[in-house]
């Protein structure tokens, strides 16, 4: 009979250390080399990615908010605190004999950095975090030829949406993610971003072979292709206010997508539903993914198709209400309110079947040709793992 050589007495116990790291909330992927073996560092209290202000008025009853979203004094209030999130300033740690020049962001478990630059007056500033995340920041410099001196400092942001972008030229930017879904799933961040137009309405009759000024500089790409890695521009408005346009604002190596979308309760017609159903299959498309989403304020023809989209996902009544009313911290227009705008688009779809609101964006949903076959992939696309 052949000898077998017996395992090691040390490998005999890695299935039990796995299972107590997992159970320590260490992830076993695709792991930063000692990662994988160190109990998970302390991430300390949780880093806000929004304002007190902003989260005390998400934080009120409906009725409130709907009460004050009415008020012209609070909704320049309201705008006055602004459209983006905070950016977060985490400081060098101090080691004798060095100074720290350079950091490196990445996700706690992953090996690759997603961020990096130079440190300024003893700070790392990190913007467009995502939401409940773990990361590790590394920083580190070269005092001598022959050294470098790195140290990691762990930490994670808040676990609460909206998670608010900073596109430099493009209002009103924010992630459809972040919020949570059906099981307490959290929609996936960094797939789809909404946000205003990404150049201003052409005006035809002034300058018949003019598209709209653009909104796009070198700064909102660094963001949106660099950053976010966006990869299809998936533009909502209307002829007239394209006209001109060959491609998407940010450049040839973005597709530019015309999706013609109506609003609130006219997306009851047969076009409308059409076009429901192929954004739909646009995101369901990975090759497509990430993807920008905008019409010309990201307010009401791309509030009412994220509203639809969420509600597939089965994002709670509250939080679908509260994503509609952050455009409230870019628009000030009283104009922009429940009563004129989402009050008559909820009227349109209580005439659909089913008992609540996400069960009637499912109606709406199959009254456009999407089957349960493709909700059910846009669930499993866009809803993180449950808890």
């Amino acid at each position: 009979m052949q000898n077998r050589r017996r395992p090691s007495p040390a490998l005999l116990l890695l299935p039990a250390l796995a299972a107590a790291l997992l159970a320590a909330g260490c992830p076993l992927g695709p792991l930063y080399p000692f990662d994988r073996w160190r109990p998970p560092p302390a991430f300390g209290e949780p880093v806000p990615l929004i304002s007190d202000a902003q989260k005390g008025y998400l934080d009120l009853p409906a009725a409130e908010r709907r009460e004050k979203f009415r008020d012209p004094e609070f909704r320049a209030e309201m705008k006055a605190l602004g459209d983006k999130p905070l950016r977060v300033a985490r400081p060098a740690p101090a080691i004798a004999g060095a100074t720290m020049r350079e950091w490196k962001l990445r996700l706690y478990g992953a090996n690759e950095g997603i961020a990096s630059g130079i440190v300024s007056n003893g700070v790392a500033e990190l913007s467009n975090l995502m939401v409940g995340t773990r990361y590790v920041l590394l920083f580190q410099t070269k005092p001598n030829a022959d050294a470098v001196v790195r140290e990691e400092t762990p930490f994670a942001t808040e676990d609460r949406a909206p998670r608010l972008i900073d596109v430099p030229g493009i209002p009103n930017a924010r992630d459809f993610g972040g919020w949570r879904g059906l099981g307490g799933r959290r929609i996936r961040q960094g797939l789809v971003i909404r946000s205003a137009g990404l150049n201003e309405n052409a005006t035809p009759k002034d300058n018949p072979d003019t598209p709209g000024a653009t909104r796009v500089t070198d700064a909102t790409r660094a963001v949106l292709i660099g950053q976010l890695g966006v990869k299809t521009d998936i533009d909502l408005r209307w002829d007239r206010e394209v006209f001109g346009m060959t491609g998407s604002p940010l450049g040839p190596e973005v597709r530019w997508v015309r999706c013609p979308w109506s609003l609130y309760q006219w997306v009851a017609g047969d076009e409308e539903k059409a076009m429901f159903a192929k954004i739909l299959r646009l995101l369901l498309d990975r090759e497509n993914l990430p993807a920008i989403v905008h019409c010309i304020e990201g307010q009401d023809r791309t509030g009412t198709l994220c509203f639809l989209l969420q509600g597939l996902l089965g994002v709670s009544d509250e939080d679908k209400l509260r994503d509609w009313e952050c455009t409230g911290f870019a628009n000030a227009h009283w104009g922009f309110r429940h009563e004129s705008r989402l009050d008559p688009f909820l009227k349109y779809l209580a005439t659909l079947p089913g008992e609540t609101v996400n069960d009637r964006c499912v109606s709406y949903a199959r009254s456009c040709g999407v089957t349960d076959g493709e909700i059910a992939a846009w669930r499993e696309l866009m809803l993180e793992p449950g808890p």
